[in-house]
C-alpha cells in the first residue's frame, strides 16, 4: 500500500510541474497510439475472419446447400466430397455422380421467385466449385 503512495505522489509531482500544453500533446499521443493499435488489430482480425471463411466457412456453407448436414456438424469438409454430394439423411456420398437441382436446397428468394445475383461472372472460363460459390 505504501509503494502505491509513494507511486502516486510522484505521478502527482511529474504531472504537477509539466505545461497544460504538453500534458495534452501526451494525452493526444496516447489516444493516437491506442487508436493506431486498435485499427491494427481490426485488419489483423478482418484478415483472420476471411481466412476462415476461405478455409472453412464456405465449404460447410456449400455441404449445407447441397443437402448435407448443417453448418458446424461436419467440420472438415473436403473438395471431393462437396462433388460427390450427400444422401437424404444428410451423409457424405461414396459416389462421384453430380448433384441434381432437385436435392439441392433453394434460397427463399429462389422460392418466392426473386431473381438471385450470379455468383460468378458468365465470361469465366470454369465454372467455381461448391466452396467457392458458397464464399462467393
Amino acid at each position: 500500500m505504501e509503494n502505491r503512495i509513494e507511486r502516486l505522489r510522484g505521478q502527482h509531482s511529474d504531472l504537477s510541474h509539466k505545461t497544460p500544453a504538453q500534458l495534452a500533446r501526451e494525452l493526444i499521443g496516447t489516444k493516437r497510439a491506442q487508436r493506431d493499435k486498435c485499427d491494427a488489430d481490426v485488419h489483423h482480425l478482418g484478415e483472420a475472419m476471411n481466412d476462415f471463411i476461405n478455409d472453412y466457412l464456405a465449404a460447410m456453407i456449400a455441404a449445407e446447400e447441397l443437402g448435407g448436414p448443417v453448418v458446424g456438424d461436419m467440420l472438415n469438409v473436403e473438395d471431393n466430397t462437396l462433388a460427390a454430394g450427400f444422401t437424404k439423411k444428410g451423409r457424405a456420398k461414396s459416389s462421384k455422380k453430380p448433384v441434381s437441382d432437385k436435392t439441392r436446397q433453394r434460397r427463399i428468394d429462389q422460392i418466392w421467385g426473386h431473381k438471385a445475383d450470379a455468383v460468378a461472372d458468365a465470361e469465366d472460363d470454369e465454372p467455381p466449385t461448391e466452396a467457392e460459390a458458397a464464399d462467393a
